[in-house]
């Protein structure tokens, strides 16, 4: 798959928009590091609760013209049980198609797998050990607050994104923009695209956090996630809404050893 062809299908960039409102340069600095330390410390701040992921999959063979786009076609909708409970993600497939009779044998074939909506990519972009080269782009103004963005790269060597074949990991380099609130710098949205290499895997991802109440709690917390991955010219798309948030019932008999921990694809 080109690199042309992999813009055309994956081109998620917020274009760059000038204020005069925009920081200085040590307010930018200054603000970064409070985005540092919002994803360092965002997991430790949720408590245990459980939701209903609903995961909607359709594959498309990415078109040769790069201003073209993908014709995706359905695979499945996924409705997920998603328990989050000791800091980690815990799902289990509860219907396919609204079907709940033997829903793993109605999951077709494809790429995608998505998990760590929860903290795990915001760490992962901020992890030290990746390395990511940070840079400033725009803010812009919205009804609730000021909303800064800056684009980050991680070299594949840095990288712990990737796919997963039966054999081996293969690491990928990436590239995104992650947008926060100016004052607070709390994460409002996160986005990454994978570059193009001779492996042929492609992997979009973007994610979009809100205020939702939990036991008359607010915390911030997924609301949507669109990802995308791509195999030579292979695409499976899922898009990811999250819904009936509430309070994890700690008398629940789940044994997530029997679970699986992540949702359910086929390779």
């Amino acid at each position: 798959m080109t690199g042309r062809l992999a813009t055309a299908i994956f081109a998620t960039a917020l274009p760059l928009v000038l204020h005069a409102q925009d920081p200085t340069r040590p307010e930018q600095r200054a603000l970064l590091a409070k985005i540092q330390y919002y994803a360092d410390t965002y997991t430790q701040q949720l408590q245990d609760f459980t939701c209903t992921q609903m995961m909607t999959r359709s594959g498309a063979k990415a078109e040769t013209r790069p201003d073209a786009a993908p014709k995706w076609k359905p695979l499945e909708t996924q409705e997920i049980e998603l328990n989050f409970v000791g800091h980690r993600e815990h799902y289990r497939l509860l219907k396919v198609n609204g079907d709940a009779r033997n829903p793993e044998k109605k999951v077709k074939n494809g790429y995608t797998r998505t998990s760590g909506e929860f903290g795990s990519m915001m760490r992962a972009v901020f992890d030290p050990k990746s390395r990511a080269d940070f840079q400033w782009d725009h803010s812009t103004p919205t009804a609730e607050r000021r909303v800064c963005v800056y684009s980050y790269r991680v070299a594949r060597e840095n990288s712990s994104m990737g796919l997963r074949t039966e054999f081996r990991r293969i690491a990928l380099a990436y590239t995104g923009y992650v947008s926060a609130d100016c004052t607070t710098g709390q994460i409002l949205r996160i986005e990454s695209d994978s570059e193009p290499d001779r492996s042929g895997f492609l992997i979009h991802t973007a994610i979009r956090y809100g205020p939702v109440n939990i036991s008359d709690r607010e915390f911030f917390l997924p609301t949507s996630v669109e990802n995308v991955s791509g195999f030579d010219r292979t695409l499976t798309k899922a898009e990811i809404r999250f819904e009936n948030y509430r309070k994890y019932n700690a008398d629940a008999s789940i044994k997530f050893e029997d679970e699986v921990t992540e949702p359910p694809t086929k390779p």
